[in-house]
């Protein structure tokens, strides 16, 4: 019983302190097992040792699964894909809206050659990307700001915005 590290806090009773890394990180476990052993037996000690191992384990099972549980509390964001096109009516859908703190990406196909929008152009986030005839381009980005972001063509007539809620 002694390699177990319990300690003699009487002449009837023993203590068993649990193991401080028995706890999740951060988190503490503090628990004393008082025993009394009037008989002193080999048979009572074996079975006194079954049982302190078994409350060690609880509490160790007990601690992992709640850190296991924390773990996936936490989600990683999803990307959001957003598609658009370029045609006669300039980019459709001219008004998109997104989450913020969550990647975005924009798919944008030109359909149509009657257009001053070969590229689209986003100030705000530093972009400018050429729109090559029915081949999609896809521009990621992670908005932090609520509010609205603008994109255009080149030549800043066609246009469209970005709603970030």
């Amino acid at each position: 019983i002694e390699d177990m590290g319990i300690r003699n806090l009487a002449d009837d009773t023993q203590s068993v302190p649990l193991p401080t890394n028995a706890a999740a990180p951060g988190r503490h476990i503090a628990c004393n097992l008082t025993v009394r052993d009037s008989h002193r037996t080999t048979k009572g000690a074996s079975f006194m040792k079954l049982t302190i191992s078994m409350i060690i384990a609880v509490a160790v099972a007990i601690s992992g699964a709640s850190a296991f549980a924390k773990g996936k509390e936490q989600k990683v964001p999803q990307e959001q894909v957003v598609t658009m096109e370029v045609t006669d009516e300039g980019f459709v859908p001219a008004q998109v809206k997104v989450k913020a703190n969550q990647p975005v990406k924009l798919v944008v196909t030109r359909k149509t050659a009657r257009t001053c929008a070969k590229e689209i152009v986003i100030k705000d986030l530093g972009v400018n990307k050429p729109l090559p005839l029915n081949q999609p381009v896809e521009i990621t980005f992670t908005p932090t700001k609520r509010g609205q972001v603008r994109y255009a063509c080149a030549m800043d007539m066609i246009a469209g915005v970005i709603i970030v809620e």
